[in-house]
């Protein structure tokens, strides 16, 4: 699976977990329906695909290849094959793709992103 070499917790991390909290906690309802613990769960692990993401580009002797994999599939990819989300930019597309492939309904464009970060894209 995708793993970064110690903990790597960002700004970005926090701030954006923080916000969703904020936001159930502290917002009326009607401006900002409380979040569900799986939508929670999905926005942590967006968070963290961005750590993994980093972890690589400050860690990975071939982050440079393998954002070349993952920039070619993006463009070729069609638009239901990851979140919309995704197709905002590249580091979008990449944390989203790592966020679905840590589930089990992960689709094979997720699957396949996640095998080239991790160097298991022989087969891709």
């Amino acid at each position: 699976g995708l793993k970064a070499k110690g903990i790597v917790f960002e700004d970005e991390i926090y701030f954006d977990v923080n916000c969703a909290f904020l936001v159930q906690d502290y917002l009326p309802a009607k401006l900002a329906p409380a979040f569900t613990a799986a939508e929670l769960a999905a926005i942590l692990m967006h968070e963290i695909g961005h750590a993994i993401q980093l972890e690589h580009k400050k860690n990975d002797p071939h982050w440079n290849d393998k954002l070349g994999k993952i920039d070619k599939l993006m463009r070729s990819a069609e638009k239901s094959s990851v979140s919309t989300y995704a197709f905002r930019n590249r580091d979008e597309f990449i944390s989203e793709c790592i966020a679905e492939s840590m589930t089990t309904k992960a689709r094979p464009m997720s699957k396949q992103v996640a095998n080239i970060i991790t160097g298991d894209d022989s087969n891709d």
